[in-house]
């Protein structure tokens, strides 16, 4: 019973160093997880871009795999100089909405007949306008 005793705090401080080592390694695995899927946006084209976008939206699943596929996506929207404001700003992106790039620039919100319905009410009542 004693020698069991004795080896319980090294066993402990095995876990406690093996949890230091694998938070390193983590970092290290999200960062070159990253960058390959940087490198991975670069080759597609913009369309296939945008697709990759569109196949995220209404998906409510979250790991630190997603947060960088992401994360880079929204790098390249950055090095393709998108207009992507009506989904995100520099420091996040909205998966509301899937879009459309229209002018090679800009997105468009792709909305269902009643998102557009609330939409257009919604702007009328902000600019003033009533519909017939």
């Amino acid at each position: 019973m004693c020698g069991l005793f004795i080896q319980l705090p090294a066993v402990f401080l095995n876990f406690y160093y093996l949890g230091i080592k694998k938070e390193k390694l983590k970092g290290d695995k999200m960062k070159e997880r990253k960058e390959k899927d940087l490198e991975w946006f670069k080759k597609k084209s913009d369309k296939e871009l945008i697709d990759c976008f569109n196949r995220e939206v209404g998906n409510s699943g979250w790991v630190s795999a997603r947060a960088d596929y992401l994360s880079a996506m929204h790098e390249e929207f950055d090095n393709r100089h998108y207009n992507y404001s009506i989904i995100g700003d520099k420091g996040s992106m909205f998966l509301r909405h899937k879009v459309k790039l229209v002018d090679n620039y800009n997105f468009e919100l792709l909305l269902s007949k009643e998102e557009e319905r609330i939409w257009f009410a919604m702007e009328s009542w902000s600019l003033g306008i009533r519909r017939n």
